[in-house]
C-alpha cells in the first residue's frame, strides 16, 4: 500500500494519484466525494489502471464522467436521498417536507435536488425549498421561513458537509424547531454527534453506507473484532467500513482476472457480485454508467447516540 494525503484539495489528489501511479502502483483507491475523488481516478484512467473511489456517491462518479476503469463503491446520490425519501414516506408516513440545499458542492446539489426527485415521485409536496453555500454562519433565514410555513413539515432534509452542518443543525433545533430532521452520509459523523450533544442531537434520520453493528449481518462482527484488535477501539463510522470494501472488491476482481491490468480488473468486476460489509453490490457496465447496485442504511441519532 502506497499512500499519499491529498489534503482534500482536488490539484493535489491529482498529483497525488500520478506520483502514486510513478511509484509503481497497480490499482488507486480515491477518496470521496466527485470533487475530491475525480482527480484520482481521471489520473488512473489515463494510466489505463482501475480506480475507486471508497465513497463517492454523486452520479457523475462512474465511467461516463471518468472513464470505463472508474467505479465508485458507494451508491449514488439517486439511491442515498431515494432510500431517504422512500423510508420517511413509506415507514414514518411523513407526507410534507422542507428542504435546504448546500449548493457548494455537486454532493451536496445533487443530493438535495434528487431527494425532492424522489419525495415528489412517492406523492410527497415540497412545501419549502431554500438553499446555503459553503462558509455561511447565520441561518436565520432559513429558519424564518420555515417557522413561517402555515403549518409545519413533516421533515426538514438539510444537505450539507462540515462545519456548516452542524452549525445549520444547532441553529434549528435551538430555534426550537423539533422537527424530525433528515439527510446523507455527511450526518454519519462522529463530529456532528458530538457537536450536538444529547440535548439537540435527536430525531435526526440519514442515509449511510455501512451499520457498524451485529444488524448489518455479513462478515461485519469479525470486521468489528478485527479493527478492535488492531487499534484498540471500536470504528467511528461507517465510513470506515468502505475502505476495508474496496480492498476486498479489488482482491476478488483481480484473483478472478490473474491480473491487475486495468481492463482485466474493471471486466471483472462488472460481471461479479460482492457481499460486503456495506452491504451486496455489484456495478453495471461501462457503457450503462458503472451505476453502483446496492444497498443503503437507514440510521437514527437520538441523545446523539446513533441506532440502526
Amino acid at each position: 500500500l502506497i499512500e499519499i494525503d491529498g489534503k482534500t484539495d482536488p490539484a493535489l489528489v491529482g498529483t497525488a494519484a500520478r506520483q502514486l501511479i510513478e511509484q509503481g502502483a497497480q490499482i488507486i483507491i480515491a477518496p470521496c466525494d466527485f470533487d475530491i475523488g475525480a482527480p484520482a481516478s481521471q489520473a488512473a484512467q489515463e494510466a489505463g489502471m482501475v480506480g475507486t473511489s471508497t465513497c463517492a456517491s454523486s452520479p457523475l462518479y462512474g465511467s461516463e464522467v471518468l472513464g470505463d476503469l472508474q467505479f465508485t463503491a458507494s451508491v449514488w446520490n439517486n439511491n442515498l436521498a431515494g432510500a431517504g425519501a422512500q423510508w420517511g414516506y413509506n415507514e414514518r408516513g411523513w407526507r410534507t417536507a422542507a428542504v435546504v440545499n448546500d449548493t457548494a458542492y455537486e454532493y451536496t446539489q445533487s443530493l438535495g435536488e434528487l431527494f425532492k426527485e424522489g419525495w415528489t415521485d412517492l406523492g410527497g409536496v415540497i412545501v419549502s425549498d431554500d438553499v446555503y453555500t459553503a462558509g455561511d454562519e447565520d441561518f436565520s433565514a432559513q429558519i424564518g421561513r420555515i417557522q413561517a410555513l402555515p403549518e409545519p413539515p413533516d421533515v426538514i432534509y438539510i444537505s450539507g458537509v462540515n462545519p456548516e452542518l452542524a452549525t445549520i443543525l444547532r441553529q434549528v433545533r435551538a430555534a426550537g424547531i423539533t422537527t424530525p430532521l433528515m439527510g446523507g452520509d455527511t450526518y454519519d459523523d462522529v463530529q456532528l454527534w458530538a457537536a450536538l450533544g444529547p440535548e439537540l442531537g435527536n430525531d435526526l434520520f440519514f442515509a449511510t453506507h455501512a451499520w457498524l453493528g451485529p444488524e448489518a449481518g455479513g462478515n461485519m462482527e469479525e470486521f468489528l473484532a478485527l479493527y478492535q484488535e488492531e487499534y484498540g477501539e471500536p470504528p467511528a463510522a461507517g465510513f470506515t467500513a468502505m475502505g476495508w470494501d474496496v480492498v476486498m472488491v479489488y482482491a476478488q476482481a483481480i484473483e478472478a482476472a490473474g491480473t491487475t491490468d486495468g481492463a482485466a480488473v474493471a471486466a471483472k468486476m462488472e460481471e461479479m457480485q460482492f457481499d460486503l460489509l456495506s452491504g451486496h453490490m455489484d456495478w453495471s457496465t461501462a457503457a450503462e454508467g458503472h451505476f453502483p447496485n446496492k444497498e443503503v442504511v437507514m440510521a437514527q441519532l437520538q441523545g446523539a447516540v446513533p441506532a440502526f
